[in-house]
């Protein structure tokens, strides 16, 4: 009987021992709904980071913070101030531009547009003008229109109607930029890639 006991025991010892050393049971992973996906990039749920949003809507947002705000215009009114001025025509009637590259946009006076041919009209851009004195410039139409420098020189450009310009067109910095130009007093003429348009005079830039 004693024989019988420690048999017993015995295996009673061993059934304990691999039961303690046995890995838990695994439990089962069911597959997250879509409603449970959490995005890395924004934290969002219900989509993973290839189909966030955030991103594309960073961009149209910083779209309308570039368009919505005041952009700055150096108007010269005194006409005894020298300025560049290079002559030309803009919508086929004949002008002097004066060359301002402390305004931030291409202007022409309103009156002045009224006589002149345009490409096509472009939506106005959520901007306000505003002179260094703090004068805001009404923008009333905006327009893609063919601008002759010299004689030799021409260029389609957009340009924003405003009401009581200073001069008939104003070419400011924007132009320049994308037209490749370099005011040079030292000079007196205004630098392109498809040659250098003579101020009519030796002017000091703006």
């Amino acid at each position: 009987l004693a024989e019988v006991l420690r048999q017993l025991k015995e295996l009673l010892t061993k059934n304990t021992l691999a039961a303690t050393k046995r890995p838990p049971p695994r439990q089962r992973r069911w597959p997250e709904g879509r409603g449970d996906r959490r995005c890395w990039k924004c934290g969002g749920l219900g989509h993973i980071s290839r189909e966030c949003q955030a991103s594309s809507r960073d961009a149209r947002a910083s779209e309308v913070s570039i368009t919505n705000r005041t952009l700055p215009v150096v108007v010269i009114r005194a006409p005894e101030i020298e300025t560049p001025i290079v002559e030309g025509s803009v919508g086929g009637v004949r002008c002097d531009m004066l060359v301002d590259t402390g305004s931030a946009v291409t202007l022409a006076d309103e009156r002045f547009m009224r006589h002149s041919k345009t490409l096509r009209d472009v939506p106005k851009p959520s901007i306000r003008l505003e002179t260094a004195s703090g004068t805001e410039l009404e923008i009333t139409n905006a327009c893609v229109t063919e601008i002759v420098l010299g004689k030799s020189v021409t260029v389609q450009h957009t340009v924003l109607y405003v009401k009581e310009l200073s001069h008939e067109i104003l070419l400011g910095w924007d132009f320049m930029r994308y037209h490749g130009c370099t005011p040079d007093p030292t000079a007196g003429c205004l630098r392109m890639r498809q040659g250098n348009i003579l101020f009519l005079k030796s002017y000091a830039v703006a």
